[in-house]
C-alpha cells in the first residue's frame, strides 16, 4: 500500500523568524510479519474454503483488505444465496484466549454472530461456532488450494 509522508525540517534564524522546508516521500505500508511459527495474518484468511456447517456443505469466500486490516467475505450453500460475512470486534461474551491472533469474530448476514479460529500449526484448516435460535452449532472449514 503507497503513503505520502511530508516530513518538515525547520531552522531557527538569527532574530525571530523560523525557515521551514517540506519534503514529501513516497513510501509503501510494510504487510504485517508473521514474529512466531504459529502466529495468525489477518492475510492468512484470504481466500476459498471448504466448511461443513452442522451437516451442510458451503463455501467461504475470505478477502482481506490491507487497507483496513479487516476481513470481509461471503458464504453460499446449496440450501440458499450467498450472504455476507465481514469481520466484528470481540466482545467479552466470546472465547478467552491469551492468542487472539488466531481468532477470527465474524457477523452472519449483518445479524448473527459467528467466531472461526485457524489451527496455527497449520493455516489449512480452522474451526468455530455460531448460534441458531440462540443455541451454538459448531462448523469446520478446510482451505482450498
Amino acid at each position: 500500500m503507497k503513503q505520502n509522508i511530508a516530513s518538515i525540517f525547520c531552522l531557527l534564524g538569527i532574530g525571530t523568524f523560523v525557515t521551514c522546508l517540506s519534503i514529501e516521500q513516497e513510501t509503501y505500508a510494510q504487510p504485517p510479519v508473521r514474529k512466531n511459527s504459529t502466529d495468525v495474518l489477518k492475510s492468512d484468511w484470504e481466500g476459498t474454503w471448504k466448511c461443513n456447517l452442522d451437516g451442510r456443505q458451503a463455501t467461504v469466500e475470505f478477502t482481506y483488505d490491507p487497507s483496513s486490516n479487516r476481513v470481509y467475505g461471503n458464504v453460499s450453500d446449496s440450501n440458499g444465496p450467498t450472504l455476507p460475512l465481514g469481520e466484528r470486534k470481540l466482545k467479552k461474551s466470546d472465547l478467552v484466549s491469551s492468542r487472539r491472533d488466531h481468532m477470527l469474530p465474524l457477523r452472519y448476514n449483518s445479524e448473527v454472530d459467528w467466531m472461526l479460529m485457524m489451527h496455527t500449526w497449520d493455516r489449512n484448516y480452522a474451526s468455530g461456532y455460531t448460534y441458531w435460535q440462540g443455541m451454538p452449532f459448531g462448523f469446520q472449514c478446510k482451505k482450498s488450494p
